[in-house]
Formats: structure tokens, C-alpha cells, sequence
């Protein structure tokens, strides 16, 4: 799977998403929007016809058979989604001297709303691709391109066969790769000073226990609070945020929202 890439036709919906994947030249087949907002969607519009991207004005009913859920008035029909290679990943990564990889794996994820609000996070803090298997697991869907609001026209999605022989693969060419689990070196105390590629489990299991036995080691964040555990998102979030200050860090830099 991480040698072929694959597609599929989605529905892209709200201004940010389809702004983003117009500003990016993604390959879109029409831009629907409501009938008498054509003032509030004036910027969007120019870019389609800038695209040679044919737009239509239609009413409410007809945009809410193209999406079924709040589409802010716009929706985009893509030709494609076209989920990265693996190896295009490493290769590019081996080129880019001096730039220590950083990467997202998802293991089995099943909520769209986790996997879209980890993307967009995963774009804010420079993460160079986000790793999901083609089985029992979320794959980019219209709901998960709307939440990520545009994150996955920066961050490369790559869908692997199996996240196990992911990691021995990641392992085999110098990346350490850190499992997320409740008995793990401290986040706050560990240095990334590496390629790096981060586990996070499913919304009910977590990281299977084969994939922490292949991991590299083990990642905890403390939690002196009472609560017993974090969203998967909003915990991967917090992981990113402390490897992308570190990063920036190094490099003399202070990292704008911490």
C-alpha cells in the first residue's frame, strides 16, 4: 500500500477547506455554492476562475445533498484524494539535509473528527506526514477534509498495510519511534533530538501491543490533574506542540503560541 498511491472522489465543504485546496491547485471538478452569497465568497470564487474551475450557485437543498452535514454555504467536488507513498516520504526526507523527519502514525483510529482535528494540528506544527492503515481505521473523508480545514492540502497522508511492519520499517532506516502509553518516558523530559515518529493509539484501545513491543520506546505526558485520560487528538496535540518547540528551539526560535 505505501508503494501505490490510491484515490478517491470526496466532497470538500466549508470556506477554509475549499479555500485551502484552491489555493493549492488541487485537482477540483466544480465549486458549488448558496444561491446570493456570491459577495461573501467573492475571494473563493476568483481563485476557481483563476483555476478555470467551474462554479454553480445553487440553493440550500442541492448543497445539502452534495454534503451531509454544515457545509457553510460551499462545497467542492475533488476528483480525487491521493493518499502519499511511504517511501516518496523517506526518500524526499533524505535529500532535505539537516531537517530531522517528524512524523504521525495513527494506530486504528476510528473517529473522523480525531483524524481531521490531528491533521490540522499536525500542519501547524510541521509535521512532515500522518500514517494510517487501510484496515479498522478512519480513512479521509469528506467530514475528516471539512474538520481538518485544510491541513491535508500541507501535510502528506500516507495508508500503510499494517502498523507494525511500519514501525520495523521506520526503525530500519534511523527513526525513533515512540509509542504513546501510560508508563513511558516523561514527554516534557525527553529530548527529540532525532527523526521522529509518534504512535498514538485508538479513541477505546490505544497502541495495540504489538506495535508498543516494535516501537523504540515508550512516551508518557504526566497528568498531575484528576482527569484519567486525554482525547486522542487533543493528546497528539500536545505532543506535536512539545516537539515542534524543541525543534524551533534549536534553531534559536521561539515557538509563537506556547
Amino acid at each position: 500500500m505505501d508503494n501505490n498511491r490510491m484515490k478517491e472522489r470526496l466532497a470538500l465543504a466549508g470556506k477554509r477547506a475549499v479555500f485551502e485546496a484552491l489555493k493549492s491547485k488541487k485537482d477540483i471538478e466544480e465549486v458549488f455554492f448558496l444561491l446570493g452569497r456570491k459577495r461573501e465568497f467573492s475571494e473563493l470564487l476568483e481563485l476557481a476562475r483563476q483555476n478555470e474551475i467551474k462554479t454553480s450557485e445553487v440553493d440550500a437543498r442541492k448543497l445539502d445533498s452534495l454534503y451531509c452535514g454544515v457545509h457553510q454555504g460551499v462545497v467542492a467536488i475533488t476528483n480525487d484524494f491521493e493518499y502519499s507513498s511511504l517511501d516518496d516520504i523517506l526518500k524526499k526526507a533524505e535529500k532535505a539535509l539537516g531537517k530531522r523527519l517528524f512524523l504521525m502514525i495513527l494506530d486504528h483510529l476510528t473517529d473522523p473528527h480525531n483524524l481531521g482535528a490531528l491533521i490540522r494540528t499536525a500542519a501547524v506544527f510541521g509535521v512532515d506526514a500522518v500514517i494510517i492503515p487501510k484496515d479498522r481505521s478512519v480513512r479521509v473523508t469528506s467530514t475528516v477534509l471539512k474538520i481538518a480545514a485544510g491541513g491535508c492540502e500541507y501535510v502528506p497522508i500516507v495508508m500503510v498495510r499494517n502498523i507494525a511492519e511500519t514501525v520495523e520499517k521506520l526503525k530500519a532506516a534511523g527513526i525513533w519511534v515512540y509509542a504513546t502509553g501510560v508508563e513511558g518516558e516523561d514527554l516534557f523530559e525527553t529530548s527529540f533530538a532525532s527523526d521522529v515518529a509518534i504512535v498514538v493509539g485508538s479513541e477505546d484501545k490505544g497502541v495495540s501491543r504489538l506495535v508498543k513491543e516494535r516501537s523504540s520506546s515508550l512516551l508518557t505526558i504526566p497528568m498531575p490533574g484528576e482527569s484519567l485520560s486525554l482525547n486522542v487528538s487533543v493528546a497528539a496535540g500536545i505532543i506535536m506542540a512539545e516537539i515542534a518547540k524543541q525543534k524551533m528551539a534549536k534553531k534559536g526560535k521561539g515557538c509563537p503560541i506556547l
